[in-house]
């Protein structure tokens, strides 16, 4: 099952979450939107205020930290809560700074993790959320990445 989400607000971010699959080794996918390549090796993960930095050793990257216009970079390594939970891309470990926050998704339920950080950046809305997900399904992002 494939859940898609997309938000009618402003983004600033050129490097966003594409897709999240939750399968046996959880995959999140991120994709760089923007005109020029972006170095996002010193960015981090937040799930539900669990942390990684995206050069950590123990993730397996398919594609470059050096995320060219139109490329993908595919993050294994890094488990995500099913029923519910939130996933938070920042440019720095500061993870209460609505500046820090590149962009943001929850599901299976509102209030999650970091929202209130993500909505004061306006990246999010207040309240909303996708669909509880399973094994095997996945949430993707069905924008264009800018407004």
């Amino acid at each position: 099952m494939v859940i898609l989400f997309s938000l009618g607000m402003s983004l600033q971010a050129q490097v966003r979450l594409n897709e999240v699959q939750f399968s046996g080794s959880d995959k999140i996918e991120l994709i760089n939107f923007g005109p020029v390549a972006s170095d996002i090796s010193d960015w981090w993960l937040c799930s539900r205020f669990d942390y990684i930095q995206l050069n950590d050793p123990g993730l397996t990257l398919t594609g470059n930290l050096n995320i060219g216009p139109g490329e993908t970079l595919v993050i294994e390594g890094f488990s995500l809560q099913d029923q519910s939970a939130d996933l938070g891309l920042y440019e720095s470990p500061s993870f209460g700074s609505s500046s820090a926050i590149e962009d943001f998704v929850q599901w299976g339920g509102a209030g999650i993790g970091r929202e209130s950080v993500a909505v004061t950046a306006g990246i999010w809305t207040a309240g909303e959320f996708v669909s509880a997900v399973s094994s095997g399904s996945s949430i993707e992002y069905d924008g264009s990445g800018r407004s």
